[in-house]
């Protein structure tokens, strides 16, 4: 229980301290960065779905286009 409580303190400092979350200069240089990590995760998700869509695809014409080329005439 002490441990807790001292958790909820640390983390109750951390929040009082707003140097802590102050912008850094340094760090700007990176903000491009992000935003070229946010579109590369926006296309890996679109490629994902693309991928899915086309094997559910190829699983439900293979079984079709052999069944009726099975069927006799």
């Amino acid at each position: 229980m002490a441990s807790l409580l001292n958790k909820t303190h640390i983390f109750s400092l951390l929040r009082s301290n707003p140097q802590f979350l102050a912008k850094d200069k340094a760090l700007s240089k990176f903000k491009s960065h992000k935003q070229g990590v946010k579109r590369i995760k926006k296309f890996g998700d679109i490629f994902i779905i693309v991928i899915v869509a086309g094997c559910c695809y190829e699983l439900y014409v293979r079984p079709t286009t052999r069944e009726e080329a099975r069927k006799p005439e």
